[in-house]
């Protein structure tokens, strides 16, 4: 039993034997506002909705860009819970991606395209109890003087569940990280 242990611990690699080391493409989903060839080529958004379907990799973009715009020096001082909502995003976008999620942008009207849109939502969809479910929400930081429109964003996302025959819940919006969006669309 000895020799097999001795035999084992002095184990040298074959000269056969290749070692593999994977390869795996880094992911960059930060937005950079300050390249003016972005902000240059942006159109105004077309149609009457102010409701526009994101993906995931959006929503991750944004909030990466929100997160170090807020982090500079040059910006004015944010609360807490900006930087728990944006890397709160930032981990659940990579994970939500299935076709039950849905990512969508609040867009008032009159807005600045290249800032990115007022809130975004992450919902998820019940197939088989036709709800519409609002997981988390976070809100622009470039819009934070601005005039709330999170009322307006709660009856664009009313009218659209009610026309398409599905009911619309926030209750998951309860935890405390979330829990003044919850408070605001509870009393309005």
């Amino acid at each position: 039993m000895l020799s097999l242990i001795a035999s084992c611990n002095s184990f040298v690699a074959s000269a056969h034997t290749k070692c593999i080391k994977p390869y795996f493409t880094a992911r960059n989903g930060y937005v950079n506002l300050g390249d003016d060839s972005l902000i240059n080529s942006l159109e105004e958004f077309g149609g009457s909705s102010e409701l526009k379907l994101l993906t995931h990799l959006n929503a991750e973009g944004w909030s990466s860009s929100w997160l170090m715009h807020i982090s500079q020096e040059s910006t004015p001082f944010f609360d807490e819970h900006y930087y728990r909502d944006y890397l709160n995003m930032l981990s659940v976008a990579p994970s939500y991606t299935s076709k039950e999620y849905f990512y969508l942008g609040f867009y008032p009207e009159g807005s600045r395209n290249y800032d990115g849109p007022k809130y975004i939502g992450v919902f998820k969809l019940l197939h088989s109890q036709r709800i519409f479910n609002t997981i988390m929400i976070i809100e622009n930081p470039h819009y934070i003087g601005d005039d709330s429109h999170l009322i307006n964003f709660k009856y664009i996302l009313m009218h659209m569940t009610d026309s398409s025959h599905v009911f619309f819940k926030f209750n998951d919006l309860k935890r405390p990280e979330q829990m003044r969006y919850y408070l605001s669309w509870m009393h309005m």
